[in-house]
C-alpha cells in the first residue's frame, strides 16, 4: 500500500513533513477508538443526521446459543442516538484478516448477536462502565440525544431491543488502511442490505517533528447504498419509512437539513412517527383525545398525497368523516388555529377531505420557510402537550 504524505506549515512558514506511520499494536488503536468516538466521523457517515455513539464496552461478548457462554468477543459495542447497535472490528492493515477474514467474523458476530444478546445485560454494561469513569449514565445518554429534557431512559434501551431484534444494525470496519478488497466488500454489502449499515473507517496516522495527526475516512457510503436504504422492498410494501430513510431520500442537502430540523422539533416533544413506505406522519398525544393527532405529513421526492399534494403538509385531521365535529370545543379550536395561520401564505397551497385540512409547501418551498415552519410546528407541539380536558 502507497505511503501518503502530508505537511505541516508552521508559525514561520515552512513546511514540515508528516510520514504515515502504521499502528505499532492493534491494541492501540483499539484504545484510540474507544477514547475518542470522534474519530468516526459520524458526520460523514451521514450529512443529515451525523451520527454520535455511545461506547457499552470494549470486548463485548457474544455467545453461539441463547444462554450459552461467550464464544467471541467484538472489539467495540456502540449505540448511537437512534438506539441503533454498531458492531466494531478494529484491524492494523498489516494484519491479513483485514482483507477476507474480518468480513466473515463480522457477519458471525451479527447473526448471533441478534439472537442472543440480552439488552438489560448491555445497559447494565454500559451503566457500570460510565460510572467506573466517574460519569452518570443518566447525562451521557442526555449528550448522546442531545435532549434538552431529561431523556426517557426505558424507552431508549426498549428501542435498542427493537432494533436489535430486527437486525437493524450498523457493521464498522476500522483501521489504519482499508485494502481494495474490502472497499469493495463494504460498498456491495451496504448497496445490497437496506436494514443494515455496513461501513468501513480508515484512520491514518501521520508523525511529525512535533506529534502526530490522524486523518479519518469513511468508505461505503456510495450514493447506491444510500439509495437502497430507501427503496421499496421488490417483495411488497413491507418498507416503511422512519426518519433516517426519508431524509436520505433526499439529494438537495438543504431539504435534507429542513428535514432534520422538523425531526428534531417533533422529538424534543415526544411527538409519534408513524411511516408508510412514502411519507412519515408526525403526530403529539394531548389529554383531552385518547389517540395520537396528526398535524404535519413529509413526503418523500415525486411522491403525492391523498388528494395530490407534494412534498411537506402541516394540518390535522384523519380523513374520517365528522373528524372536527367530534373533538372538545378547545382542541378543535386549537387545530384550526394552527392550520388557519398558513393561510394566505404564497407557498402554502391549500388542501382538504373529509375530516382533513391543511396546506402543503413543496420540498424547495419548505427549505426556503424552514424557520417558520419549525417556529409553528413547535408551537402546536408545545400547545397540545399542555391542552386540558374541558
Amino acid at each position: 500500500m502507497t505511503q501518503q504524505q502530508i505537511y505541516h506549515l508552521n508559525e514561520q512558514g515552512e513546511l514540515e513533513p508528516m510520514r504515515e506511520e502504521p499502528f505499532d499494536l492493534e491494541d492501540d488503536l483499539q484504545e484510540l477508538v474507544a477514547d475518542h468516538l470522534e474519530l468516526l466521523s459520524g458526520e460523514r457517515m451521514n450529512p443529515a443526521n451525523p451520527r454520535r455513539f455511545i461506547l457499552i464496552d470494549r470486548e463485548q461478548g457474544i455467545a453461539d446459543i441463547i444462554g450459552g457462554g461467550n464464544r467471541w468477543a467484538l472489539d467495540h459495542l456502540l449505540i448511537d442516538q437512534d438506539a441503533v447497535p454498531t458492531l466494531v472490528e478494529v484491524k492494523r492493515s498489516a494484519n491479513s484478516q483485514i482483507r477476507r477474514e474480518i468480513v466473515g467474523q463480522m457477519m458471525d458476530y451479527a447473526a448471533h448477536a441478534t439472537q442472543t444478546w440480552n439488552v438489560s445485560d448491555i445497559r447494565h454494561a454500559f451503566e457500570r462502565r460510565v460510572e467506573a469513569a466517574g460519569q452518570d449514565p443518566d447525562t451521557v445518554l442526555a449528550e448522546l440525544l442531545q435532549s434538552e429534557e431529561e431523556p426517557d431512559v426505558d424507552a431508549f434501551w426498549q428501542k435498542v431491543e427493537t432494533n436489535l431484534r430486527s437486525a437493524r444494525l450498523c457493521l464498522l470496519f476500522v483501521a489504519d488502511g482499508i485494502p481494495d478488497e474490502l472497499t469493495r466488500v463494504v460498498e456491495f454489502l451496504n448497496e445490497q442490505m437496506p436494514r443494515i449499515d455496513v461501513l468501513a473507517v480508515e484512520i491514518k496516522q501521520f508523525q511529525g517533528a512535533t506529534g502526530s495527526t490522524l486523518v479519518p475516512r469513511v468508505i461505503g457510503r456510495t450514493a447506491e447504498a444510500v439509495a437502497a436504504s430507501v427503496r421499496r422492498s421488490g417483495s411488497g410494501p413491507t418498507f416503511r419509512h422512519n426518519e433516517e430513510s426519508l431524509i436520505q431520500s433526499f439529494s438537495d442537502p438543504q431539504i435534507q437539513q429542513a428535514a432534520t430540523r422538523l425531526f428534531a422539533v417533533a422529538r424534543k416533544h415526544g411527538a409519534t412517527f408513524s411511516g408508510s413506505t412514502r411519507s412519515v406522519t408526525i403526530g403529539r398525544r394531548c389529554a383531552a383525545w385518547n389517540n395520537p393527532l396528526a398535524v404535519a405529513w413529509f413526503f418523500e421526492p415525486e411522491s403525492k398525497n391523498w388528494v395530490g399534494q407534494e412534498g411537506f403538509l402541516f394540518g390535522a385531521g384523519n380523513s374520517a368523516q365528522g373528524f372536527f365535529e367530534s373533538l372538545p370545543d378547545n382542541l378543535r379550536q386549537l387545530l384550526e388555529s394552527w392550520t388557519d395561520q398558513f393561510d394566505g401564505h404564497p407557498d402554502a397551497a391549500e388542501f382538504s377531505a373529509p375530516g382533513l385540512k391543511g396546506y402543503a409547501f413543496t420540498h424547495q418551498a419548505a427549505a426556503a420557510n424552514i424557520d417558520l415552519l419549525a417556529g409553528r410546528l413547535d408551537k402546536v407541539l408545545t400547545d397540545l402537550a399542555a391542552l386540558t380536558v374541558e
